[in-house]
């Protein structure tokens, strides 16, 4: 299926969160879908809270993968990203993407994370394109780091804000 405009889905593992990586997220999708040359949408990995902190910043087709907002005692670790470079993946956030990359087969993926890239790059169609936004210091990541080396080769472009 050829789309008249590319698709691009940016990925935030908890959109309802009040951070800077979410706000940035919710204002360039806003911008670049302004721009009316792609059609962009985000996607969460995790819903937490009954509405996103910066709900009013989101101006373009969102939703979540897994709902959270309750604990699940049987959670079980991702078999895709480490538990010390990210520990809020799940086997259910795995599960939850890859299913979703699979069917809709988006053209770029954005990963706001380095966990999100290291999910991205092991699961997500051939021929998709992979970004990697970095909204902190990779230096000062410790272990959190190690995705970026481990996986940033794999992308097709990493920006670092």
């Amino acid at each position: 299926m050829t789309r008249a405009r590319p698709r691009v889905v940016f990925l935030v593992h908890r959109p309802d969160y009040a951070g800077g990586t979410e706000r940035a997220t919710f204002l360039l999708t806003r911008a670049l879908s302004a721009t009316g040359r792609v059609d962009v949408e985000i996607v969460g990995l995790e819903r937490t809270a009954d509405q996103p902190f910066f709900a009013a910043d989101i101006a373009v087709p969102f939703h979540t993968l897994v709902d959270h907002r309750e604990p699940d005692p049987l959670r079980q670790p991702s078999r895709l990203v480490e538990a010390d470079w990210q520990s809020d993946f799940s086997e259910a956030t795995d599960a939850a993407l890859s299913q979703w990359l699979g069917r809709e087969r988006p053209d770029i993926v954005v990963a706001a994370t380095p966990g999100l890239l290291t999910a991205a790059v092991q699961i997500a169609p051939a021929g998709t394109r992979i970004v990697d936004v970095e909204h902190r210091s990779s230096s000062t990541r410790g272990a959190t780091a190690e995705p970026l080396r481990q996986y940033g080769p794999a992308a097709d472009a990493l920006v670092s804000l």
